[in-house]
């Protein structure tokens, strides 16, 4: 494939996985840009008009402002409502066998078409703007990768981050997390029953395992591990990257001194517009594991989830 085509790390797993920080990590690499969670550029960023990490909102971003006008120049909100519906017909799980045969031959006019042909400018512009070869996206969705792999105007490889079930049930129970503020107010992120996180939590870990790892190079990762050793699962990942596009990431982190010897991030200004809270972070961050569900979770919860969850909590190898 050309060297000219864009390069997009995908990150696919489950919401409170922890892909934020991995895409926070990723963009301290060469030559790499984060773009959080694409998906949702049609409805929270170019009609939600959401806040950026930047700290403007969406279409008073330098950068975004200038992706938009690269890839698109005026987009009336018609179509951007167009390409939102077709994003959500398109994408689904009951599709992957057709976005599989679409691989092969070229999608006929409809939502599928026109949605690959907007995601190529987008990613064509997102790479012109920034001057990276590498693009980080964060979306999760893990039927994503089967639309992506559609599109013949970029070169996709597919990072599957995994999380503990428990630790994800846990999150999604919190009532009193604020996302971010907005005019002064704070806007809390959503919850969830211990059903439904983790209902979704199986459908994606199972529609991930259906990526075909000799189609879509994939690389599979533990939050845990992430968390734990970030300096050497950055290098793992760069060996990965290396191997497929010839690119080191050349990331370097610092180690505190004190006796926990932690990790420390040097985190910049990004241009994300959606995603947990941690993409507002600049400077100097912490990193360790998030642990507190193994401390905080009541018991019966912990066995529910773990219960429901069990076949693919070992599958991934997660201790009961």
């Amino acid at each position: 494939m050309s060297a000219s085509l864009p390069k997009v790390i995908y990150i696919a797993g489950t919401p409170r996985c922890g892909s934020t920080l991995l895409d926070r990590l990723l963009s301290l690499g060469d030559d790499v840009v984060s773009v959080g969670e694409l998906n949702r550029i049609w409805k929270t960023g170019m009609i939600g008009n959401a806040v950026c990490s930047c700290g403007e909102r969406f279409h008073d971003c330098e950068f975004w402002s200038e992706v938009i006008r690269k890839a698109f120049g005026t987009l009336p909100r018609s179509e951007v409502l167009h390409l939102h519906r077709a994003w959500k017909k398109v994408v689904r799980f009951k599709n992957i066998r057709q976005l599989r045969r679409s691989r092969e031959q070229t999608p006929p006019p409809g939502p599928l078409s026109d949605l690959a042909a907007a995601t190529a400018r987008l990613y064509a512009a997102i790479q012109a703007v920034s001057g990276c070869k590498l693009i980080v996206e964060t979306s999760k969705n893990c039927v994503c990768p089967f639309f992506l792999s559609v599109i013949e105007q970029i070169e996709l490889s597919v990072i599957h981050l995994i999380r503990d079930s428990r630790g994800i049930a846990y999150s999604w129970q919190k009532k009193d997390k604020i996302h971010h503020w907005e005019d002064g107010q704070p806007v809390y992120m959503e919850s969830q029953t211990l059903a439904k996180s983790s209902r979704d939590w199986i459908r994606d870990q199972v529609t991930a395992l259906l990526i075909n790892g000799r189609e879509t190079p994939l690389f599979r990762l533990r939050y845990e591990d992430l968390a734990a050793d970030p300096q050497g699962t950055l290098l793992l990942i760069s060996e990965f990257l290396e191997r497929l596009w010839n690119h080191r990431l050349n990331t370097r982190l610092e180690t505190t001194l004190e006796q926990d010897r932690e990790t420390v991030a040097n985190f910049a200004t990004d241009h994300i517009f959606s995603g947990n809270p941690v993409r507002f972070e600049v400077g100097k961050v912490r990193i360790s594991p998030d642990t507190e569900w193994r401390r905080s979770m009541n018991w019966k919860d912990r066995f529910v989830t773990t219960t429901l969850t069990l076949p693919l909590l070992l599958r991934f190898g997660y201790r009961l």
